[in-house]
């Protein structure tokens, strides 16, 4: 009977109360988002698009790629180990998704780290 509960709240922690905290905190922030931008409208500041990408944080950068592939990289590895312990070996082949996804990102971001480099010569 207890092991009953403990599915039940894991099911519920995944699947809902973890992706309804993470989509209100970014309705929050978009939100907060707009308002600045209203009011720098309000008060006749010219509002463009780097204004635009520069508040909304989105990073196109190589670094956003690292810091990707390494948070992936810290979840799957461990993941895999964990799943492979504990069981056998064809199993733990799907802790190795976050691992190739990690490494995945860390060559788009050595890639992108050489597009500039290609551009200037």
């Amino acid at each position: 009977m207890d092991e009953m509960y403990i599915g039940l709240a894991s099911v519920l922690l995944i699947f809902g109360v973890i992706p309804v905290t993470a989509i209100t905190l970014y309705f929050k922030m978009r939100t907060r988002q707009m308002d600045t931008l209203m009011k720098l409208v309000e008060h006749g500041a010219s509002v463009d698009a780097e204004t635009i990408k520069l508040m909304s944080g989105a990073s196109s950068s190589y670094k956003s790629d690292y810091r990707w592939g390494l948070l992936l990289l810290a979840l799957g590895i461990p993941v895999t180990i964990g799943i492979w312990a504990s069981s056998s070996l064809t199993e733990a082949v799907w802790g190795l998704i976050p691992v190739f996804f990690g490494l995945a990102f860390l060559i788009a971001g050595a890639m992108r780290l050489r597009e500039p480099d290609k551009k200037s010569a």
